[in-house]
């Protein structure tokens, strides 16, 4: 092979494995060894079944038709990848290729982030049913969430409280998002009056 040719395959990404008619490894590039733990001075020139035992490039090359984006697991990893046979210029077939990377890192990514979504649905739906009131602000001590029970207690809507200062429900007490604030600390059992229909509330 070309040096310049094997220096490139060499430095892509992705994994190269390839092999003659005869199913013989003829390519092998490093992030094939790396993914493998297989060297490619050990494997070059051996049948492609003895070094991936669940292979299909041998039926790729029988079938003369090419995979694409095939999930396939190799030893500790997940895998995807691409086979498609390969043909001399009188177009017969001469062997079969395999371009594949790691996607055990993504697949993992997905689940938490499906894990994560159920929880937030979860939490939404706990927030939304609850019956007390639940007003929630960012560091500067805006308001950035409401329940649908804070709306009904305090009679302010969630339009007339997002976004403004903490103060913007209080008409007697101390403000119990400040205190926390100014304190990191938890505050609990505060007897305040607020909202427009002027009640009396313990808040925490």
């Amino acid at each position: 092979m070309d040096k310049a040719i094997q220096i490139i395959l060499n430095a892509t990404h992705d994994a190269m494995i390839a092999i003659d008619k005869q199913g013989r490894i003829t390519l092998f590039n490093h992030a094939a060894e790396k993914l493998t733990k297989k060297e490619a001075s050990v494997v070059m020139g051996k049948s492609i079944t003895e070094v991936i035992d669940n292979t299909r490039l041998l039926h790729v090359m029988k079938s003369k038709a090419p995979e694409l984006n095939q999930r396939q697991h190799l030893e500790n990893v997940e895998i995807i990848t691409n086979r498609m046979p390969l043909f001399d210029e009188a177009g017969d077939i001469i062997g079969a290729v395999a371009i594949f990377r790691d996607i055990s890192e993504m697949v993992t990514l997905a689940e938490e982030i499906t894990n994560l979504r159920e929880i937030q649905v979860m939490l939404e739906a706990v927030f939304s049913s609850t019956q007390d009131a639940i007003s929630v602000v960012d560091q500067n001590g805006k308001h950035i969430l409401v329940n649908p029970a804070y709306s009904r207690i305090m009679g302010l809507t969630e339009a007339e409280v997002i976004g403004k200062d903490f103060s913007v429900d209080l008409i007697e007490g101390d403000s119990v998002h400040k205190q926390v604030l100014e304190t990191g600390k938890l505050v609990e059992g505060i007897l305040l009056r607020g909202g427009r229909l002027k009640r009396d509330v313990v808040a925490s």
